[in-house]
């Protein structure tokens, strides 16, 4: 991927090049000349129209053509690593369960409604285009290819503009980011410095918060610490066996955000910890809890969010 823009460079020098050497001789020739010289001519043109990146993109509106239509079986990916070059351990922030747990889940839960999805594990360098929904299991972390311009996560962004269905797990997404070469997981959200030089992050301007204009506090100080759970009456049918959850994290509701469950008031605000929020022609499914052993009351989310992209992907 880092490659990428040297090879697009490369290739806009060398199909001018064809073309300026071997243009004039071609239009002379035309429609006489030898095979040779279509063959370069066709060549140039490749070279040029992958270098100015016509080629990429029409493969892109290609394969978002074909996931979109009805007669397509719907595609849903899981992160499971940066590529198959680095193979270390990508840690899980604020989650224990594994990207094979998470396929598991929505796959059972689809052969129980009869519905067909595809459910496959992929690497972060590899194209999106194809799936109608991306998952990130690595809660506020996720693995990315480069800091330099975080391509991973731009891509992401791209995604959901062209209409995906972006799912991230656990805690705030994007907070952290796992870099490949050093192979530990950084901040990504910049750092305000106290006046004694201590560093403070703030949610709002986690990378995908700031993106999202979501504004997310931390609740865990909130009493009481357990919150009753109940599904909006449009996913009421669902059938979770969940009454109950250890609230951390809540986004206030507003502008594009489209809650899952019943509002927490805090004041005056309504707050969410589950919620869809509309971004381009796309959308997230955001679950900020935590799913870890520390708050083992919480693991019955893992099916609640598994429903709920196996509804997005039927419905």
């Amino acid at each position: 991927m880092e490659s990428t823009p040297l090879l697009r460079n490369l290739s806009l020098v060398l199909g001018a090049t064809i073309l300026s050497v071997f243009g004039p001789n071609m239009l002379r020739l035309f429609p006489d000349g030898s095979i040779g010289n279509l063959i370069l001519f066709v060549l140039a043109i490749f070279l040029l129209l992958y270098g100015f990146g016509t080629i990429e993109k029409v493969i892109s509106e290609t394969r978002i053509r074909f996931r979109n239509s009805r007669f397509i079986c719907p595609k849903v990916a899981i992160f499971i690593g940066v590529s198959q070059s680095f193979k270390s351990e990508i840690p899980l922030v604020w989650t224990d369960i594994s990207p094979e747990e998470w396929k598991n889940e929505i796959e059972e839960i689809a052969s129980e409604l009869g519905k067909n999805i595809k459910v496959n594990l992929i690497f972060s360098v590899g194209s999106f285009d194809s799936y109608n929904a991306i998952l990130n299991p690595y809660g506020g972390n996720y693995p990315e290819t480069s800091f330099d311009n975080f391509p991973v996560y731009n891509k992401i962004l791209n995604y959901i503009r062209n209409g995906g269905l972006f799912v991230n797990v656990a805690d705030i997404p994007t907070y952290w980011a796992y870099n490949p070469r050093l192979k530990r997981m950084l901040d990504r959200t910049p750092a305000v410095y106290g006046v004694s030089g201590e560093e403070i992050r703030f949610f709002n301007r986690v990378p995908l918060m700031q993106e999202l204009a979501l504004r997310v506090q931390d609740i865990e100080r909130l009493e009481p610490p357990i919150l009753p759970f109940q599904m909006l009456e449009r996913y009421s049918a669902f059938g979770v066996d969940m009454t109950n959850l250890l609230a951390s994290r809540a986004a206030f509701i507003e502008g594009n955000v489209e809650s899952v469950v019943q509002p927490i008031s805090v004041g005056d605000q309504d707050m969410t910890p589950l919620f869809f929020c509309n971004y381009g022609d796309g959308r997230c499914l955001i679950s900020l809890s935590f799913l870890n052993d520390a708050f083992i009351q919480n693991r019955p989310l893992k099916t609640v969010i598994a429903k709920l992209v196996v509804d997005q992907l039927i419905n």
